[in-house]
């Protein structure tokens, strides 16, 4: 390879690669991940308002040691009020441009929780973050979103009871192009 080609190899990577983050697209190689948040409705009712805080989203790299390839999406800590992410409602937490590869887990961890029954208490609250078996592609150039479905379990019938806000499921789906049809 010539001197001359190798320098215009360079250059034309550069120029891509500065393109491509200067107009928000993904660079070679990644994909972007979108984190929202829902509630599963059962459980909700009793709340008036109920804030949870997810503080952390990271995915597994298939083919790693379980205590090893887990990658950090979101690190948030902001609460969100999920009383009225019913019915398809919900709120998006971040985006992430990540490294491609093949995923089979997501863990998330949730933080601070504080909720007002409607009866106008406050309530016990206890939050119980969760692993979750998950099959994901992320391709370069993909754009998809992780949606984290929360539930409300009612323990208070028990002595000390509580309750507690845990992850219900994940459902990972595709984005719309980028406007403009940018990926």
């Amino acid at each position: 390879m010539t001197a001359a080609r190798y320098i215009a190899g360079v250059v034309a990577s550069v120029v891509l690669i500065v393109f491509s983050v200067g107009t928000g697209k993904t660079a070679l190689g990644e994909g972007v991940l979108e984190i929202r948040v829902t509630d599963h409705q059962p459980g909700i009712e009793d709340f008036a308002r109920l804030d949870v805080a997810v503080s952390e989203v990271l995915l597994h790299r298939q083919g790693e040691a379980r205590n090893e390839g887990w990658v950090t999406v979101l690190e948030s800590g902001d609460a969100v009020d999920i009383v009225p992410l019913k019915n398809g409602k919900f709120v998006r937490l971040g985006q992430s441009l990540i490294t491609g590869g093949r995923f089979d887990a997501v863990r998330v961890s949730l933080g601070a929780v504080s909720g007002r029954l409607r009866s106008g208490g406050m309530a016990p609250l206890e939050t119980d973050g969760s692993t979750l078996r998950v099959k994901l592609a992320v391709e370069p150039g993909s754009r998809q979103s992780i949606l984290i479905d929360l539930f409300v379990e009612n323990q208070t019938e028990h002595e000390g009871g509580s309750y507690v806000v845990k992850v219900r499921r994940i459902e990972i789906g595709e984005l719309p192009a980028a406007e403009g049809g940018d990926t």
